[in-house]
């Protein structure tokens, strides 16, 4: 083996009888020094990452070295190096280069032909966003995804970045809102672009209302029953005595009285079954005292006894369900618990309402409504939003009212698509099987309705068996 000596500066070497002198090259935080003979180095050389805590050894890589000028701070390239991700790595020499902001990558460095590879410290990614058809993977800045979700930018052709998403579980991305999704899937039944979102959307009122007013249905037996009210709906209001014998009832009355409480007197009211039966002795109604009895004719409250003054009577019964409403503006702002809007379009919703938001970059979710300004201008919701200016246009869906959460959609698509064929197949006769097919489905959920409702003040009932 030569000896090696420094000769003012220059590197001699002594071998045997021969020496050489040669001009000797220092690469930065190397331990010792190369020849210029010698530019491919065989020994293990440091890879510095910018923006890596430490570098990694590459054993066995190739590496081309550069001098740095007196003045330079530092100069390293990295040539022939492979990311075992689709994730970008800037090298000198590069014609462009792309970078992700924001976003940390498991990123493995592997120099070219190395036996093995090394890892940049910190850089982590927990999710993988992938555009359909697209020709590279989207950035994401401050993604939150709640479980495994896919976002889809549909037919896109270059790079997307999808900022403070979250994607909450259960829930698509293009269809934010329990209602527009039972609208789609309403829709995707029919395939008839001829009715549009309002159309349908005033189709599932129909529908929430029917059902919660009771409708026959059919059991496999041939057995016809009358579905029970449902729970969610039953309230309570109070009405005042009039001079007359009646007094209207409370506007969101739709059925079945249960209970009447004299509430000037702390006593229950006798409830007749019919109104025949209530002016049996008393086919006027004009006997004075305090109310005893009571019977619902049309929208009106019928009782016996008139009181010299008026007397309050709370009535228990089962209300009309909440119509559902979609509503998009530019003018709505948030702030703590108020929802406002400058359009004053929020009237078309109401208190007790579980509404979805869209559009918002702040407030996308739901909230339940507790309470709606008469000029429609403003909501207070359960709780407290974050403070957003109007700008934004954004969209406002109430979810089905009454209704079990888990059949919202099973009962309102079945019931539509029931009804539509119903009246389709009286021109196109084919059209009755599939009006057959619904029915039997909207049959069938009514049943899991009766079975999942916590309690039944009264049975289905039986009104023929064939």
């Amino acid at each position: 083996m030569a000896d090696v000596y420094w000769v003012d500066g220059d590197v001699v070497w002594v071998d045997g009888d021969v020496v050489w002198i040669g001009e000797a090259i220092i690469v930065q935080a190397a331990t010792h020094a190369h020849s210029v003979d010698s530019p491919t180095l065989t020994q293990k050389h440091t890879l510095a990452v910018q923006g890596a805590t430490h570098a990694h050894s590459v054993d066995g890589a190739t590496v081309v070295l550069h001098l740095a000028p007196a003045d330079a701070t530092h100069s390293h390239s990295s040539d022939n190096i492979s990311l075992t991700q689709k994730h970008t790595l800037v090298a000198q020499g590069a014609t462009h280069s792309q970078t992700v902001d924001n976003v940390s990558v498991n990123l493995h460095l592997a120099a070219d032909d190395a036996t093995h590879a090394h890892s940049v410290d910190s850089p982590t990614i927990n999710f993988t966003i992938v555009a359909a058809d697209a020709t590279h993977a989207h950035s994401a800045d401050n993604l939150v995804i709640i479980e495994h979700k896919t976002l889809v930018a549909n037919g896109a052709t270059h790079a997307h970045t999808a900022d403070v998403i979250d994607l909450e579980q259960r829930r698509n991305y293009g269809v934010a809102s329990i209602q527009a999704g039972i609208v789609q899937e309403i829709k995707n039944i029919i395939q008839d672009t001829t009715y549009g979102y309002n159309d349908i959307l005033e189709w599932m009122n129909d529908a929430q209302e029917a059902i919660a007013g009771g409708v026959f249905i059919v059991l496999s037996d041939r057995t016809q029953v009358f579905t029970s009210p449902l729970e969610p709906l039953e309230t309570s209001e109070d009405i005042a005595t009039t001079t007359n014998a009646y007094a209207d009832l409370p506007s969101d009355y739709q059925r079945d009285l249960v209970y009447i409480l004299n509430a000037t007197r702390d006593l229950p009211v006798n409830i007749v079954e019919t109104f025949e039966r209530m002016i049996t002795g008393d086919p006027v109604l004009e006997t004075s005292g305090d109310v005893i009895e009571a019977v619902i004719k049309g929208n009106r409250l019928y009782y016996r006894g008139i009181p010299d003054s008026s007397q309050t009577l709370t009535l228990y019964y089962f209300r009309k369900p909440d119509d559902m409403a979609s509503y998009t503006s530019t003018g709505v702002s948030f702030s703590g618990t108020t929802i406002s809007d400058s359009n004053d379009g929020l009237g078309v919703f109401y208190a007790g309402q579980t509404i979805d938001l869209t559009g918002s970059n702040k407030n996308r979710g739901d909230f339940e409504i507790v309470s709606v300004e008469s000029d429609g201008s403003e909501m207070t919701v359960d709780s407290t939003t974050t403070t957003e200016s109007a700008g934004d246009s954004i969209t406002i869906r109430s979810r089905p009212d009454g209704l079990p959460e888990h059949l919202q959609s099973d009962a309102l698509s079945s019931y539509v698509a029931m009804r539509y064929f119903q009246r389709k197949s009286v021109t196109n006769i084919k059209m009755g099987d599939f009006a057959k097919q619904y029915a039997q489905e909207f049959y069938d959920t009514m049943i899991d309705i009766e079975v999942s409702q916590e309690r039944t003040r009264r049975p289905m009932r039986m009104v023929a068996n064939g």
